[in-house]
């Protein structure tokens, strides 16, 4: 049974749960049932309810191209260590052809790879199995793709949930992606980097 809809029942979560989930719940409505602009409409329409401030302050973070929660806490932890957001979910090409798919892209050709253990666990799934033999497979590919990414120049940086979980990591992560950042000033690569298709909710 339908109580709230889904802009209530998503700006409600943004009012009272904490940050990470909060955010990882818009997203995801974002990606599938409402767009992000009809969330941000809805917010603004709370004035005077606890926990507006807060709600507005999320729901500028929302972004439907994020997959999972853990991009999602990883896109919460830059916005509070104030690292520039990359495009989530980009296609990577390169003169053999596709490569593969980034979960985050910063313009000056840093490819960002939230790299949870679960991402791996549903690849080896996805080929027939969670055993040994298809996480082997799947971290293989994994390591070929990386390698391809490189070698057209690009730089790819990796980090875990607890890097953008806990703070004082989160800010040694910010520092670190800014340290690459800035090398990239001088470097070139050759890759075509372009945002994966992505079908905003109606």
């Amino acid at each position: 049974m339908l109580v709230t809809s889904p802009e209530r029942t998503v700006t409600d979560c943004l009012r009272v749960l904490p940050a990470v989930d909060a955010l990882a719940v818009a997203d995801a409505a974002a990606r599938r049932l409402v767009a992000a602009p009809a969330l941000a409409a809805a917010v603004e329409r709370l004035v005077g309810w606890p926990g507006v401030v807060r709600a507005r302050r999320l729901v500028g973070l929302v972004d439907g191209r994020r997959e999972s929660a853990f991009e999602s806490w990883s896109a919460l932890a830059f916005a509070t260590t104030g690292l520039v957001m990359p495009l989530w979910q980009v296609d990577v090409t390169d003169s053999a052809g596709f490569v593969g798919r980034g979960d985050a892209w910063w313009e000056d050709g840093v490819v960002g790879e939230a790299d949870g253990k679960a991402k791996y666990r549903l690849r080896a799934a996805q080929l027939g199995g969670i055993d040994a033999e298809r996480l082997a497979q799947v971290l293989d590919a994994e390591r070929r793709r990386e390698q391809r990414m490189r070698r057209s120049g690009l730089t790819v940086v990796r980090w875990e949930a607890k890097d953008v979980l806990d703070p004082t990591a989160a800010v040694a992560l910010a520092a670190h992606l800014r340290s690459e950042l800035a090398l990239r000033a001088t470097r070139t690569h050759t890759a075509t980097v372009t945002p994966h298709p992505f079908r905003h909710p109606a």
